[in-house]
């Protein structure tokens, strides 16, 4: 895997991330008996696969680390967004 490729699966790791902040969100806003049915199964799904992502991130990181301050620069903007 060249740096080229390793900067645009990190791109599609961060977009998994965020679809999961979304789903997340949409259970939660979508009322007690919702957040109750998926909830119990979202909860563990959405940590195993968040663990999963950060592993694979970690592993593009190790390859090349000056990609690191492309995704720290990723994640400063989307906490602005929020």
């Amino acid at each position: 895997m060249d740096r080229d490729r390793a900067e645009e699966i990190l791109g599609h790791l961060h977009d998994a991330a965020d679809a999961l902040e979304c789903a997340e969100t949409g259970i939660l806003e979508i009322g007690e008996t919702g957040r109750k049915i998926f909830g119990e199964a979202f909860g563990p799904l959405s940590h195993a696969l968040h663990f999963e992502l950060l592993q694979m991130m970690e592993a593009i990181f190790q390859r090349y680390p000056d990609l690191k301050s492309i995704d720290e620069r990723h994640h400063d903007h989307h906490e602005d967004e929020m």
